[in-house]
This record gives C-alpha cells, sequence and structure tokens, in this order.
C-alpha cells in the first residue's frame, strides 16, 4: 500500500544547534510499504518547511527497510536490514535552518538503549531474528551512525542537543549491538530480557567522554 499524510507542528520554544527560537513546522510524508511471500518492505520519505523564529526550515529524510524470511529453514531466520538519510543543519549562522524534527519518535528508535535521536544522521542496520522454540525468539542486530552534516552536532531521542558539531570535524558517531531474548507465555502475557550497547566512534571522542554505553533490561506485557 501507499500512504500520504501532512502533520502540522508548533513549538513555543525549539531548541537546536542553531539555536532556541519559536518553531512552526510542516511535514509531508509519503509511505510505500507491502510483502510479497517471505519478503516484506517500508519506505517513507519527508519534506519539511516551516518558520524558526523568522528563518526558513527545510528539512528532509529517506528511510528504506526489508525483511527476509526463511520459512523452512531451521529456527526461521528473518534477516533485516535498514538504512535512513536524516537531514541536518548546512550552516548555524545562516537564516535556514535544516536540521530535520521527528515530531513524537518513540522511546527505542534505534533499539532499546535510545542513546541516538533522529535527527542529523545517517545510519545502517542489519539484523536477524531466530526462533529458538515454540514461544522463544532471539532478536539481534548491529547500527552504524554517521553524521549528516558536518555544521550540525548529535541530538537525543527526545530533541535535546547531546554533542555540538563545532568541536570535531568527523562523520563517524559510532555504532550499536543489541540482543534480546522474548518469550510468549500466552495470547495475553509475554516477557523479554535484552542488552545493548553503543561505543562511540570518532565524533564522540573528539568532544567529549566517550566511554561504551551498557543498557539492560526486563520487560513484561499483560494484554487484557
Amino acid at each position: 500500500g501507499i500512504d500520504a499524510y501532512y502533520l502540522g507542528y508548533d513549538d513555543e520554544l525549539g531548541v537546536y544547534a542553531q539555536g532556541a527560537a519559536l518553531e512552526e513546522r510542516h511535514t509531508f510524508g509519503l509511505r510505500w510499504f507491502g510483502q510479497r511471500e517471505s519478503v516484506d518492505w517500508n519506505g517513507e520519505v519527508f519534506a519539511q518547511i516551516g518558520d524558526f523564529g523568522g528563518q526558513d526550515i527545510r528539512a528532509w529524510s529517506a528511510t528504506i527497510e526489508a525483511g527476509h524470511l526463511f520459512e523452512r529453514a531451521p529456527m526461521r531466520p528473518r534477516l533485516f536490514g535498514r538504512a535512513s538519510i536524516i537531514s541536518g543543519d548546512d550552516d548555524p549562522l545562516d537564516d535556514e535552518l535544516n536540521s530535520f524534527n521527528p515530531l513524537f519518535p518513540r522511546g527505542k528508535y534505534f533499539g532499546e538503549i535510545g542513546t541516538i535521536g533522529p535527527i542529523n544522521l545517517i545510519d545502517g542496520l542489519v539484523g536477524v531474528q531466530l526462533e529458538v522454540a515454540p514461544g522463544w525468539a532471539i532478536d539481534a542486530s548491529t547500527t552504524a551512525y554517521w553524521r549528516e552534516s558536518l555544521r550540525d552536532g548529535v541530538y537525543a531521542n527526545n530533541r535535546q542537543l547531546l554533542r555540538s558539531g563545532a568541536g570535531s570535524d568527523a562523520r563517524f558517531v559510532g555504532y550499536q549491538g543489541d540482543i534480546a531474548l522474548n518469550r510468549n507465555v500466552s495470547r495475553t502475557l509475554s516477557w523479554s530480557v535484552g542488552y545493548s550497547v553503543f561505543v562511540g566512534g570518532e565524533f564522540i571522542r573528539d568532544t567529549g567522554p566517550s566511554d561504551p554505553v551498557h543498557f539492560f533490561i526486563l520487560s513484561a506485557r499483560l494484554l487484557f
């Protein structure tokens, strides 16, 4: 199928590496998704225009993800991948803001750890899902991150600026590993245990503390 949509957004105080100001943003999106036999895919493109404290907003983003399920293989592995490019600001001193606003991303947009947010980013992910036993599954993936614009910084998932781009001209931000064991006990009860690690690249080492970040999670879900 194909979806087309518009999202309007106002923020009394939007904050980016370029500064803080009243933000009015208009997002136009197009999504293409589907499944054919053992292959599934989902792609989205976004264009954003608007006003940021009297400056023009010109931002964009594109993502494609796909998977292939090997139905007859042991443990029914599903291989999947994703590639995204998300605009950052070209020049913090000009009269245009190019930093993409992801609006309301889910907390674990890039895996369980949620360290890096979808602004000024190029990312690539590869992973595998395995059904190791009836009701038991393992998900494992690795992701690499680069800055789209060397003039903009790196942001958190809540759009707060983590590291300014002023201290480094490096593009590579770092890489991340995720693994989770999922258990479906019944139609209403499931639980999972997971581990994630983020290892900073040259940009992180240039701009501040760069120790690896470790994250463990144990969660349960009850549907009723």
